[in-house]
């Protein structure tokens, strides 16, 4: 009896890890067929969907669609192996318009191309009449001719093109930079971030000047006044003060189109001058 027990013992320890093991090769051949299965499935169905973050439209999706014929990578009717949607990201995230892609595929093949759209905030007009964008992030877009939305103008004493300075980011030049010292573009983008971040603002301006004396000036949608704001130090303050001013203070001193000159330029004080 004790020998039988005995071998009974072993036979199941012998046992227990052959099964183990049948099983494992199971799970890996079923795993190695589904994963070789969906490998082969065929793309379908192409889906695109584009944040626009609140901006204007300056991206659709027959656009991306034209970067991957450009590109000449189909996805409808290719393998699921066969598409590299990592590549496919780095080229999508080329365009212009794109702040940021993401491509991905389901087991069924079909792809998903999700997009988010840069926030242009001000169009750019420089001295030779070339036009470009400034998005949110500091960095500025080139002009397009498909699309157009009603943005903050900004003109006057701009020289610089886009292609030299399409790789800077306006909203992190050092104060101590090249850049800071010869350009303009990085106060005005602290003054249409600062002006596009509040409605009464946006609703308010409609365009910022740089004089030949590179002082900054503000034009109002309503009446004809100039706003002066000289350079963009104490910018937040400064605007404050506007507001505060088109709020009460209009109510108390006169009309619109009773002024000449809002200058802001002074601390504590708003120093207006009214027309002749």
């Amino acid at each position: 009896m004790v020998a039988e027990r005995e071998g009974g013992v072993v036979m199941k320890r012998f046992i227990r890890p052959v099964l183990w093991t049948l099983f494992l090769v199971g799970i890996i051949a079923v795993t190695g067929f589904s994963v070789g299965r969906n490998a082969d499935r065929v793309c379908e169905n192409l889906k695109i969907t584009i944040d626009y973050q609140g901006a204007g439209i300056f991206l659709t999706g027959e656009d991306i669609k034209e970067v991957l014929e450009q590109q000449q990578t189909p996805v409808i009717r290719q393998q699921r192996s066969e598409i590299d949607v990592l590549w496919l990201e780095q080229q999508i995230g080329k365009h212009p318009a794109v702040q940021y892609a993401d491509v991905f595929s389901n087991v069924n093949g079909d792809v998903t191309i999700n997009v988010t759209q840069r926030k242009p905030i001000a169009r750019i007009v420089t001295v030779t009449n070339e036009s470009y964008y400034m998005d949110s992030r500091g960095f500025i877009m080139p002009w397009s001719d498909k699309y157009a939305a009603p943005l903050l103008l900004i003109n006057g004493r701009i020289a610089d093109s886009y292609g030299n300075y399409y790789p800077y980011n306006f909203s992190q030049i050092p104060a101590d930079s090249a850049i800071k010292t010869n350009y303009m573009l990085d106060d005005a983008w602290h003054v249409a971030a600062a002006i596009t971040a509040d409605s009464f603002l946006t609703a308010q301006i409609a365009q910022v000047y740089i004089s030949s004396a590179r002082s900054i000036e503000l034009i109002p949608r309503i009446g004809s006044h100039v706003i002066k704001i000289g350079d963009v130090t104490d910018l937040d303050k400064k605007l404050k003060k506007l507001i505060l001013f088109y709020r009460k203070g209009l109510s108390q001193t006169g009309r619109w189109e009773d002024y000449a000159i809002i200058d802001l330029r002074f601390n504590n004080q708003i120093v207006c001058t009214k027309k002749q």
